[in-house]
């Protein structure tokens, strides 16, 4: 119960309270054994993200996927992935990040997770497009678009036309990394967004 209302605190932007929620989640798992402590650890790295400690999002983010490893969930460990990536694209570590954010596609793709596909393919595209490579970014948006498109997510696939548009004429519009509720779960062009 405390896990779900970290995750309400959370989307509701009221982060110290998400946060204390997510701590006493994650004590009450492992005083329990719940399994879930990568995904709970997960939430604490988004919380520290949205909060703008780049350190704590990285770091909780790393214990996540380690977590996430040995309990073999696949699914929690490309959200640890993705999370970590965004961190480091923020930090300007856009190697590593795109190595995140390739990773996290890997699974995605394994997974048959068409939204999560979608996303790992947007950040791509704006690694890409921040790294001076215009026309990967743009074979990245295309992909996003037809993940999109596969997945019928219309708000997704109204956006990642726009960003594919913009980067057909030499000038990529970077969708940014998302600061508003709901970060690190749901990311699409049109959200609140930092440039990158």
């Amino acid at each position: 119960a405390a896990y779900l209302r970290a995750l309400l605190f959370t989307d509701g932007d009221a982060l110290p309270e998400a946060s204390r929620l997510a701590a006493t989640a994650l004590a009450l798992c492992r005083e329990s054994s719940c399994g879930n402590e990568g995904r709970i650890v997960n939430l604490q790295a988004r919380i520290a993200f949205l909060a703008g400690d780049r350190a704590a999002a990285l770091a909780a983010a790393l214990e996540a996927l380690s977590l996430n490893r040995k309990a073999k969930a696949d699914e929690e460990m490309a959200n640890s992935l993705r999370i970590a990536a965004d961190v480091r694209t923020e930090l300007g570590e856009l190697a590593k990040a795109e190595e995140g954010y390739a990773s996290a596609l890997s699974l995605d793709k394994r997974l048959g997770l068409a939204f999560k596909i979608s996303l790992d393919l947007l950040r791509l595209g704006d690694v890409a497009a921040a790294r001076g490579r215009g026309d990967d970014a743009l074979v990245f948006y295309r992909r996003a678009l037809d993940a999109s498109r596969g997945a019928a997510d219309e708000r997704g696939m109204a956006g990642l036309g726009g960003l594919a548009e913009s980067c057909q004429t030499g000038a990529c519009r970077l969708a940014g990394v998302r600061t508003g509720p709901g970060a690190g779960s749901e990311f699409w062009p049109g959200d609140t967004v930092r440039p990158l």
